[in-house]
This record gives structure tokens, C-alpha cells and sequence, in this order.
């Protein structure tokens, strides 16, 4: 996802989030379906197109309110966050599901054993994270974003001044040893000590990000906007939070001027002195949010990464089908066939990736078309399996079976049979069973669904037979047959409803089980090859991917080769779900597909432009089968063979095709002129794979994070724990209204949207199902990718469940077990998500820099050599403790993550870095400018080393150079933990005590200023900042309901013939039941109640002995 080099800073709004701090707070509420409440925000988030352009960030405590975000986004998100605080198993349990709804992943620094505190325990839990999601699940490292928790410093702690230098130190070491990974990190950390300092706040994190960009931190977790730049801050101020941040000064004491310093701006901003003050002040230039994102952007990495690739262990890694090679078997694969039985998977691609180094294949023409073409009626649909069918519809009336082309299988057999064996002689090295709507939904429109399995089994069976008779014929070109899975007419991400935008009419999990039957009955029927066709919504295909893995997962049986067919819908160049074609390669990246094409909707002109842009893209193998043109007045077709063809074998002189055939329109004529025109033309060369792969992220469009786009912004104000409007708004199904703080975050130029619905208040899952599905119609929303966020590993599931783009799942760590840790990787890549793995372990948060480094480094090599988890998806947060909090141990958190990123930058390639910035600057909470200063401090120093990604409010922190010398000084010094005295600490915590309590008279010391800069010119700044710590190391490979239920707003199936069969028999539906019916009856009519029992008694006029009886 995010590579080293030159990259620029990447934000993720912070005012959706609340602080990782206050998570154990949110768990005692009991009132708030944060599931609910992140499932409705999504669905409208979707729908609104300046929020859904974005990526999202879903962020949840609580796994099932990330899975419900998921479930509703289609774009590719980001899911904020696992760890291994949950132990191994539910780790990877989390992680595998970020991959399987194709999200990327937040991980955060904590294990078993707690958060990760230090240098070493960040660099050992993300390490460690990254090597169990690589070696365990194969999760893709570019996919991985890790937190490494930006703790607080200048507590007055000292074990805490180091905790920003070792973050800065833990990304860049993380960054050095897992390849591929991102990094993130919540800002608001490490200024927490001066709490209502907020300039001084701001100094420290733009001192941080000044320090901890280069490094590797590519992405945070910020207000856009609203950070100062370095060079607004004033020498003074700067070189306070320099100190502080980096842990070094002359005399050791930086932290004792920084608080020193931060007491006198509370004083100074409490009680104003009347006369100029003669000292120093917090001063912070404005600059637009632009120019700040500009600053952050312009920070480029100076860290590399010096490692070779981490290989899978023996057995583990993932199959690239397009470069398997070795012997043919024409002869034997060709045998088999004619014995109508079914190749191996490998015997299939080794045929096929052999003969497109030789020619062009071709697939089939129109099914429908040639059926269409024998003008069939009712009867001829109905044979003798179905003449007495008599179904009725919603209306009472029969059930028409005319336009079911499925069950011509069992009515029509022969004539299935002889239109199969047609297009194989006209040159077909590929058929389609005629199973396009071969689904127990679409057949539940015919009343049909019970007949599927059986439908597909057969269906397959009369391809074989016809391929089996045209390779005996030609047995030197063997023939093989797709199963047609088609996109039914439901679809996950687009709400049938103009009323509400969260609604679906079906469900992820109903669609997975549909398609898991289908499949069951193609392969049980023998076919070589599936073909998930005419994908009209990405979510739809990712669902069918997920039951494809599911089907071979459970019943052990090798994984047929799987073909993924977009249909782009018109001139725009979008699927009618929004995705662009880019978009739609990354979202379906993960399921290794045999090829990726377009088919239908357009003809072969109209789509040409579309197809190249994913020619370009695809790194596998290329198919396009158009209709014969745009439809006529009449709904025909008029490109006759001769005109397809020409158009085709333009296509074929640009060296474009590897498959090519027909849809809507065409004929085996128009096959077989193909065939003919395109003989003796070049066939489309695989692209050579790139070293070191980069993060691919997608909403509605492609995101791609390489060593130029710099830092990256995930927006946190769609997060209950980082804004407590969205919060309020949530907490009071406020839907529509909590869209719009969605939108305000696509405004200020997040680049991704963080979700996080981790409430006892509401229900997480169902929330994030619900806001999710929201916001993949909201088509400002929609075109981001999403970080989905939550603790709890079934809410980030709901959260993927939703996303039809390739999201960031934030966060998982081996705080949960190496085999739990695993296994939620596991399913992040079959989700197709990259994944955040914090600086936890089984001890706990990693704090130190050699914390950070090992449990990074362990994470990346576990993930790789277990897993084969791409390192590109990889994103580590290191953990950004608290400095200045008065604890020496503290001092230097900063240090140690800078430098922590730096050395997994340069060990572990290819892998991205985010952080918290809040959290370093806890200690000034209250002084929202002092503690912006050292968030952007940290980041001048943070993002050449790696850090490329952070939860932040966009536009939000301001520019480097717009913060006065004095106060950029302090915040330098407690960030580097480094003074010449080694009073940095004191100095700042004295410069806090100045800003929050500023003295009546003119005070004497240093004061808090920073130059004034537009929030534009801060994100400037920050998009200045760029990684110098360059990944080292070679990939990891891997080894061989407890809520307060509102019963209006339960929603699920509403089994209107289970409850009447209940009623029927006088028993009594459960109360779920009975609710989800009229829940489901009420978005369709009104419903209504009986009139007066007693009136209708009284009218029988009654006397004494009636009543006696």
C-alpha cells in the first residue's frame, strides 16, 4: 500500500475518533447499538458522493461493528484496528476476514501482554504481528497499517520521555524489516499532557510528524488542516518541542522547560497579561488546510528498506495461477476431457498460461442471444419436469417460466447441449454452462430455488459432454468449460429504497450462502473453470469470491481456477455500483484470479478505452467479451461478425487480448470471424511484478499510496471515541446528520475515512453495518477507501461485509494470540482488506524501541511465512505514547517510534506506518495548540522515517514553519528527547503550565507562538513530509448482544411463511419474529390494528344468560 521513498503524508480525520485512552470508558454504556449505528452511517456515508469518493477508515473496539461497516462499504477500506491483544487466534481470525471483505488493516501495537510502550516491545509486537498475518493467513503486507501507539509524553514521568523517539525509531526499524506495511498513529497522544493547550498540542505533533514522516509514518489519524506547519512555529517554541519529542537535549532537561512552558501558556491563555509579554509565547502562524496537508505532503522518507523479502514457509504461499509453468499435457488433459472428466486445477492453468505465450483463446458468444434466437415459449420452458408447475406470485398470480433460460438444462437438454457444442467449433476454447441465473435468489423469482443445486450440476454436466465430443474431434486443442455465476438482480450496495439509504434487500451472508450452493453444483458437475460474470456491483462479487473460498475451505477440494467479469455500465466508465474499473480491479485483487475482464452493457468501441485502463493495471491475465454494439431502437443488436470482428482486431493489433468472445448479440459466426481476424496477431504479454508492491487501496476509485503521494490523512470524526458531535449524533440515530460530519471530512481532503461504532450504548455491529451500507451510496463518501475500526473482531467483519472497496481493517496485533492474530488476518485477505497491526504482543503494548521493533518484526514474519500475507497491505502503528507526562521512562516514546518505524521501515519492505498523534501530546490535554505543535513537530521528524499514515482531523495541525522558534524548539526537544541541558522535559511541561496559566504581569520565560498559516497551507505542510527510511528486508512469506434493543429499528429476514405456519397451528412466532415481519411490513405499507371489541359485542345485544352461558 505504501512504499518507501519520496511519499507524502497521508491523513485519516481524527474528529471521528475518540482517544484509544477512553475505549475502557465506552464499554460500560449500555443504551447505543454501535452496530446498528456504524451499519446505518455506512449506508448513507455510500451514498453521499463527496464522503464515498473516499476511502474509510471503519473503526471499532468491537470486531462486529467493523464487520458490519465493512459489509456496507464497497470501495476497499481500512479497518481500524486488530492486535494481539485478543491473542493469536482471534487475531488472525479478524485479520483473515479483513482479507476475505477486502480491506486493509490497522494493527495495533499491543499483544498479549499489553500495549506497547517502548522501542523494542513496538519494533517486537509489529514485527511479530506482521510475521504471524505473512506466515499464518498470507495476508497482504501492502494491506497492513500499523499503529505503534504515539503515547504521551512530558508526564513528568520519565520513563515516558522517550515514548515519541521511540515511536519515530520503532516506525522506521518496523518500515526497515517488514516490507510493504503502512503506518498510522493517533497524534493527539503524545500532547496529552497539556490537555486545553491546544496550540502548544499542535506544535508537538507537527514537530512529531517533522520527524516521524521520513521515517515511515505515511498516515495519522489528524484534523486536516489543523496543524501548524514546522516552519510557522518559532525557533523557541520548536526547539521545546524538538527536545521533548526526540528525547535529547544539552542538560537533559527538555521535558522540565517543556512543562514548565506549557504551564505558563495555560496561565498565559487563562489570564492574558495586559502589557506585550517580554518572554516567549506559543505562537502559530495560520495556514490554509491545504497548505497544511501541502507540508505534510512535501515530507519525504529518507529511511530504506535494506531487506530482502520474508518467503512463505513451505506450502503456504499464494498461488500466482497466471506464472504457473510446467509440462502441458495437451494429450493428457485433452484424454480427460473426452472421458468427461475434469482436469486438475493445475493441469488447467499450466495448459492455458502455456498457450497464451503462443496465441490468443477465445470464450463463447451469447448464450441468451442464441437461445433468444429459437424463438421458445412457455411451453418449451416448462417440458415435462415442470408442466404442472403452479406457483403463484406476490399478487396470486401463476408463476411464468418463459425467460428462465436456466431451466432449459432439464426442459431443453438437447438443444443446451448442441448451442454449447456450436461455439466450440467455432473456435471456443472456453464455454459457459447456461447457469447465469443459477442462484437460489434469482431462481427464487420463479419460485424455482429448490431445483438450484441440481440445476447447476446438470447444467455442467451437458458443457462437458458437448466440450468432450469437439476435443474428440480435435484433440490438440482441448476444450474446458466455466461455471456462469451471474450477479443476480440483488444488489449490496445500492439501496432499493429512496427513502432510506441503509436498506438492502438482501444481505451479505444471504448472498455468500446462495452463492456457496451454486458453486457446490458446478463443481460437483465437473467444470474446469468459474466465471463470476457481469458484476454489476463489486460487493456482490466479493461475496461470491468469499463463497468460493468458503465452498473449498470446507469441503477440502482443490480451488478451481476463477475468472472475475466487470460490467462497465455506460460512457462514464463505472459498474453501476460507482467503481470505476480501477476501483474494481483492487477491491477483487485478492481473489488471485485467472483473469479479469469486462463483459456486456457496451460494444467493443465504447468499451475499448475502459478495458485498456485495466490491461494496464491487471497484473494477471486479460479477457473482454462486448455485445455486438450498442443496442438498437428495437433492443437488437447490428454489428454483424464481419463488423465485431474489426472492432475486436483492434483491439488485437495494441497487443490487448489474451481472451476474447462475445456477449449480448453474439453468435458462433461472430466467434468464428473473431477467431479468423485475430489468428496471427500478438497476444497481451504478463506484466513484470514490481520488487517492492505498493498499497492499492479503493473506493469508488483507485487510491494508490506510492513513495510520491507523501502522507496520508485517514479522517476521525466518523468515530464514536474521536468526535463527540458524531457520537451525540449516532447515539440518537441521528443517521442523515452524521452523514454530513462524514462529508465535512471529504471537504477538508481526508484521504481515508476512519469508522468506529465501539459503544455499550449502541449496538457495534449492527450500527456498522447499517452506516456502512449508508455510506457506499453516498457517492462522495463512497469514492474513498474506508478504515473499518473496532475492537471487537465480529464488528470489523460486519464493517467488510459491507465495502465493496478494498478497506483498511484497524486493527489487529498478536496482543491476541499468535493463532487468533492469524486467523483475523486470514480473513482479511479473503474480505481483500489491508490490515493495521499494532506494536502488541501476548505481554502486552510494545513502549520501547526495541519493543516496537521486535513484536513489528514478529508480526511481519508471522504474517509472511505463515500466511503469505502480501507486505504491501501491511500497516503498522507503533504505538505513539504520551511524552512530557513527568515519568523519565516516558521521555522517549517519541524517539523510539520514530526511530522504531525508521528500523522496520529498512527490515521489513514494503509494509506503511500510521499512528495516533493524540496520544503523544496527552499529557497538555487542554492546550489544543501546544499539543498541535508537537503532533506536527513529531510528524516533521516522523514521516522521513517511514510514517506515512495517521488518524488525524484533516487540515487540522499546523505547518512546521508556522510555529514560532521557541515553541518548535521545546517541542523538538521533547519529541527527540534530546537538550543540551536534559531539561527539555521540565521545560515544556513549564512552557504548558505558561500557556494554561499565563502569569498577570508579562511573563519572563518562553511563551507559545506559532506563525499564523490556513489550514490549507498546514495539510501542506504535512504532505511535504517525506519517509528516508527505506525497507530493508525481503517479504515475510508464509509457513508450510448485549445492547438495549429498540425493537423499531430490528431489522433480518422477515420469514412471513414461518410465521403463518406458526399462527396456523395456533403457536406463537418469537418476539424477533414478530418485529422483524412488521418492521419489514411498515418500509412497505401501513399496517393496521382491530376496530372496538366491546362496540361489535354491544351490537350482538347480549343478555345475562348469554354471559352465564
Amino acid at each position: 500500500m505504501l512504499t518507501s521513498g519520496t511519499k507524502p503524508w497521508r491523513f485519516a480525520s481524527r474528529r471521528s475518533t475518540r482517544r484509544r485512552t477512553s475505549w475502557t470508558s465506552t464499554l460500560t454504556r449500555t443504551s447505543f447499538d454501535g452496530q446498528s449505528a456504524m451499519g446505518r452511517f455506512m449506508r448513507m456515508c455510500v451514498t453521499e458522493p463527496n464522503v464515498a469518493r473516499l476511502p474509510f477508515m471503519i473503526d471499532s473496539s468491537k470486531w462486529s461493528v467493523v464487520e458490519e461497516g465493512l459489509k456496507c462499504v464497497q470501495g476497499k477500506s481500512i479497518v481500524n484496528s486488530i492486535s494481539l491483544k485478543v491473542g493469536e487466534e482471534e487475531f488472525l481470525r479478524q485479520a483473515k476476514l479483513c482479507m476475505r471483505y477486502g480491506a486493509a488493516v490497522v494493527l495495533m501495537a499491543f499483544d498479549e501482554q499489553g500495549q506497547a510502550a517502548t522501542y523494542e516491545e513496538k519494533v517486537r509486537i509489529c514485527q511479530r504481528s506482521y510475521r504471524t498475518l505473512r506466515q499464518k493467513i498470507d495476508f497482504p503486507p501492502e494491506d497492513i497499517i500499523f499503529d505503534c501507539n504515539v503515547l504521551t509524553i512530558a508526564t513528568g514521568l520519565p520513563e515516558h520521555n522517550s515514548y515519541a523517539i521511540d515511536f519515530i525509531n520503532a516506525v522506521a526499524e518496523i518500515k526497515r524489516t517488514c516490507p510493504c506495511v503502512s503506518f498510522s498513529g493517533g497524534l493527539s497522544n503524545l500532547s496529552f499532557s497539556f490537555r486545553g493547550l491546544n496550540s502548544l498540542r499542535d506544535v508537538m505533533h507537527s514537530v512529531f510528524l517533522q520527524h516521524a514522516v521520513p521515517k515511515g509514518l505515511n498516515m495519522a489519524i489528524v484534523n486536516p488542516g489543523g496543524l501548524p506547519r514546522y516552519s510557522d512555529i518559532d525557533e523557541k517554541c520548536r526547539k521545546l518541542a524538538e527536545e521533548v519529542i526526540l528525547n535529547n537535549s544539552a542538560d537533559g532537561l527538555h521535558v522540565e522547560r517543556m512543562l514548565e512552558f506549557a504551564e505558563k501558556t495555560a496561565e498565559q491563555a487563562k489570564n492574558p497579561p495586559a502589557p506585550a509579554p517580554a518572554g516567549p509565547t506559543l505562537k502559530v502562524e495560520k495556514s490554509t488546510p491545504t497548505q497544511q496537508i501541502d507540508f505534510l505532503r512535501s515530507l519525504k522518507e529518507t529511511v530504506k528498506c535494506e531487506a530482502g523479502h520474508v518467503m512463505p514457509d513451505p506450502g503456504v504461499g499464494v498461488v500466482d495461477v497466471c506464472r504457473v509453468e510446467g509440462p502441458q499435457d495437451t494429450d493428457k488433459v485433452a484424454q480427460k476431457i473426452i472421458k468427461c472428466q475434469t482436469p486438475t486445477p493445475n493441469e488447467v492453468v499450466r495448459y492455458f498460461n502455456a498457450e497464451l505465450k503462443k496465441r490468443i483463446c477465445f470464450l463463447d458468444g451469447g448464450m441468451g442471444t442464441r437461445i433468444q434466437f429459437e424463438q421458445l415459449e412457455e411451453d418449451d420452458y416448462r417440458g415435462d419436469m415442470f408442466k404442472d408447475f403452479s406457483e403463484l406470485d406476490g399478487n396470486g398470480v401463476p408463476v411464468s417460466l418463459k425467460g428462465n433460460n436456466d431451466l432449459l438444462i432439464f426442459s431443453k437438454p438437447e438443444m443446451c447441449q448442441a448451442i454449447h457444442k456450436e461455439y466450440f467449433m467455432a473456435g471456443s476454447d472456453i464455454c459457459e454452462t447456461n447457469t447465469f441465473n443459477g442462484t437460489a435468489i434469482s431462481q427464487g423469482e420463479y419460485k424455482m430455488q429448490a431445483i438450484v443445486y441440481e440445476l447447476n450440476k446438470v447444467g455442467a454436466q451437458l458443457a462437458k459432454k458437448a466440450a468432450a465430443d469437439v476435443t474428440k474431434a480435435e484433440p490438440h486443442k482441448p476444450r474446458f468449460v466455466a461455471g456462469a455465476v451471474g450477479p443476480t438482480s440483488r444488489t449490496l450496495s445500492v439501496s432499493p429504497s429512496v427513502e432510506d439509504s441503509s436498506f438492502r434487500n438482501v444481505t451479505w451472508d444471504e448472498l455468500v450462502e446462495s452463492y456457496k450452493q451454486q458453486v457446490g453444483g458446478l463443481v460437483d458437475g465437473g467444470v474446469d473453470i468459474l466465471m463470476i460474470e457481469t458484476i454489476f456491483d463489486t460487493q456482490n462479487a466479493k461475496a461470491a469470491i468469499f463463497a468460493v473460498d468458503e465452498y473449498f475451505l470446507e469441503t477440502k477440494k482443490e480451488r478451481l481456477p476463477v475468472m472475475l467479469s466487470a460490467t462497465i455500465v455506460d460512457n462514464s466508465g463505472r459498474t453501476l455500483s460507482g467503481q470505476t474499473v480501477e476501483a474494481f480491479y483492487v477491491s477483487v485483487k485478492h481473489a488471485q484470479a485467472f483473469t479479469v475482464g469486462i463483459n456486456c452493457a457496451l460494444g467493443a468501441i465504447q468499451m475499448k478505452g475502459f478495458y485498456k485502463k485495466l490491461a494496464d493495471l491487471n497484473a494477471g491475465w486479460c479477457h473482454v467479451y462486448p455485445n455486438a454494439g450498442l443496442p438498437n431502437a428495437m433492443g437488437g443488436y447490428d454489428e454483424d461478425p464481419e463488423i465485431f470482428s474489426n472492432n475486436i482486431l483492434d483491439y488485437a493489433k495494441d497487443g490487448l487480448l489474451n481472451f476474447v468472445g462475445g456477449c449480448c448479440g453474439t453468435f458462433p459466426s461472430h466467434i468464428a470471424a473473431v477467431a479468423q481476424k485475430v489468428k496471427d496477431c500478438p497476444v497481451r504479454k504478463l506484466p513484470d511484478l514490481p520488487k517492492y508492491p505498493t498499497m492499492q487501496l479503493s473506493g469508488l476509485e483507485p487510491f494508490f499510496i506510492t513513495s510520491e503521494t507523501g502522507f496520508q490523512w485517514v479522517g476521525e470524526r466518523c468515530n464514536l471515541m474521536g468526535s463527540p458531535k458524531f457520537k451525540k449524533l449516532v447515539d440518537a440515530y441521528k443517521w442523515d446528520e452524521a452523514m454530513e460530519v462524514c462529508l465535512q471530512q471529504v471537504d477538508k481532503k481526508a484521504d481515508i475515512l476512519d469508522f468506529n461504532f465501539d459503544s455499550d450504548l449502541i449496538d457495534g455491529q449492527t450500527a456498522m453495518g447499517r452506516f456502512m451500507r449508508m455510506c457506499v451510496t453516498e457517492p462522495n463518501v463512497a469514492r474513498l477507501p474506508f478504515m473499518i475500526d473496532s475492537s471487537k473482531w465480529s464488528v470489523v467483519e460486519e464493517g467488510l461485509k459491507c465495502v465493496q472497496g478494498k478497506s483498511i481493517v484497524n486493527s489487529i496485533s498478536l496482543k491476541v494470540g499468535e493463532e487468533e492474530f492469524l486467523r483475523q488476518a486470514k480473513l482479511c485477505m479473503r474480505y481483500g482488506a489491508a490490515v493495521v497491526l499494532m506494536a502488541f504482543d501476548e505481554q502486552g503494548q510494545a513502549a520501547t524501541y526495541e519493543e516496537k521493533v521486535r513484536i513489528c518484526q514478529r508480526s511481519y514474519s508471522t504474517l509472511r511465512q505463515k500466511l503469505d500475507f502480501p507486505p504491501e497491505d501491511i500497516i503498522f502503528d507503533c504505538n505513539v505514547l504520551t511524552i512530557a507526562t513527568g515519568l523519565p521512562e516516558h521521555n522517549s516514546y517519541a524517539i523510539d517510534f520514530i526511530n522504531a518505524v525508521a528500523e522496520i521501515k529498512r527490515t521489513c519492505p514494503c509494509v506503511s506506518f500510521s499512528g495516533g498523534l493524540s496520544n503523544l501530546s496527552f499529557s497538555f490535554r487542554g492546550l489544543n495548540a501546544l499539543r498541535d505543535v508537537m503532533h506536527s513537530v513529531f510528524l516533521y521528524h516522523a514521516v522521513p522515517k517511514g510514517l506515512n499514515m495517521s488518524i488525524v482531523n484533516p487540515g487540522g495541525l499546523p505547518r512546521y514553519c508556522d510555529i514560532d522558534e521557541h515553541s518548535r524548539k521545546l517541542a523538538e526537544e521533547v519529541i527527540l528527547n534530546n537538550s543540551a541541558d536534559g531539561l527539555h522535559v521540565e521545560r515544556m511541561l513549564e512552557f504548558a503550565e505558561q500557556v494554561k496559566n499565563p502569569p498577570a504581569p508579562a511573563p519572563a520565560g518562553p511563551t507559545l507562538k506559532i506563525e499564523k498559516s490556513t489550514p490549507t497551507q498546514q495539510i501542506d505542510f504535512l504532505r511535504s513530509l517525506k519517509e528516508t527510511v527505506k525497507c530493508e528486508a525481503e517479504h515475510v512469506m508464509p509457513d508450510p448482544g448485549v445492547g438495549v434493543v429498540d425493537v423499531c429499528r430490528v431489522e433480518g429476514p422477515q420469514d412471513t411463511d414461518k410465521v403463518a405456519q406458526k399462527i396456523i397451528k395456533c403457536q406463537t412466532p418469537t418476539p424477533n419474529e414478530v418485529v422483524r415481519y412488521f418492521n419489514a411490513e411498515l418500509k412497505k405499507r401501513i399496517c393496521f390494528l382491530d376496530g372496538g371489541m366491546g362496540t361489535r359485542i354491544q351490537f350482538e345485544q347480549l343478555e345475562e344468560d348469554d354471559y352465564r352461558g
